[in-house]
């Protein structure tokens, strides 16, 4: 079996309702105008069981709490759609309106017990605010107690000066929002507070791994809870590998595309590269799927087709 934890669908009704009809960005998105099907046919010649569908940069931040738990609500009855119309091919981490902190508690009862959703998405950050800030305390309190999957992932926004110019936002941006996310969750104690999420970093983890000793020399055995946080393969260079592996090991590394962001050689590459690590067969297939799996608690033995 072979899982893709990080994959995104923009459904253009929910693009409109939360006012971002640009994402994703064609230039960066050579698969944005796939249709389903399509996607399905690349993923079989990938030899790909299956997608995880999250939101990405496309959170329910809005400025209304209205617009914002409506909006929730609606991605999250559009992905349980797609998962229902295309059983075992898709699944999904539902969107919260972090926002609205006690709509977001309610909502992610309705996507755990009436959606049937795997976890959540979560925004590196959400509306200016930090993950660890108190206002979210009640959501991940939820969260923990759920024992729950919450994938992270950036906005856009890595409260950087100049970030804003010459694309930097998302082309270096993005995985400094991931290294600022997960740092901030274990410096806080935040990822022990609520030691019974299951983070997702994506992107490798960010920049963190090629700054570890660093790292290190400031924050010493705090960074445990670093290394229980699991790290999606989406990766600038396949070079990253050597570091990411160096530093935390190939024990917490989950496959992942980043699709739409790619062209379709480069999805199929996103897998492909993983078998060129020196890794051993056994450790390829916990990364590509069966790691993920029992994560998600998902039983894909039924599945003969793929």
């Amino acid at each position: 079996m072979i899982i893709d934890v990080h994959a995104h669908l923009y459904p253009e009704s929910y693009l409109a309702m939360i006012g971002r009809p640009e994402i994703p960005p064609r230039r960066a998105a050579a698969l944005a105008d796939q249709s389903l099907e399509q996607r399905l046919e690349l993923m079989d010649r990938a030899g790909v069981t299956a997608q995880v569908l999250s939101v990405a940069q496309a959170q329910p931040y809005l400025a209304s709490d209205e617009a914002s738990v409506a909006a929730a609500v609606a991605v999250n009855d559009i992905y349980a759609g797609v998962v229902g119309e295309f059983p075992g091919r898709f699944y999904a981490f539902g969107a919260l309106p972090m926002t609205v902190p006690g709509a977001a508690v309610v909502e992610a009862g309705r996507v755990f017990e009436e959606l049937g959703m795997l976890g959540v998405t979560v925004g590196c950050s959400v509306a200016g605010r930090a993950l660890d800030d108190e206002l979210f305390a009640p959501v991940f309190a939820e969260l923990d107690r759920r024992e729950a999957v919450v994938f992270l992932h950036p906005i856009g926004d890595a409260f950087v000066c100049g970030m804003g110019d010459f694309g930097l936002d998302w082309l270096i941006g993005a995985p400094i929002e991931d290294s600022v996310a997960a740092m901030r969750l274990v410096l806080s104690g935040m990822a022990e507070r609520y030691a019974g999420i299951q983070w997702i970093v994506p992107h490798l983890g960010g920049v963190f791994p090629f700054m570890w000793g660093r790292v290190t020399r400031t924050t010493g055995g705090r960074l445990e809870a670093l290394r229980r946080m699991w790290f999606d393969t989406v990766a600038g260079a396949e070079a990253a590998f050597a570091c990411t592996t160096a530093a935390l090991g190939s024990e917490r590394l989950l496959y992942g595309t980043d699709y739409p962001y790619a062209d379709e050689r480069g999805f199929l590459r996103r897998l492909s590269y993983l078998d060129e690590q020196g890794w051993s067969e056994q450790e390829v297939r916990e990364i590509k799927g069966e790691r993920l799996a029992r994560l998600l608690k998902l039983d894909l033995t039924a599945d003969t087709a793929h």
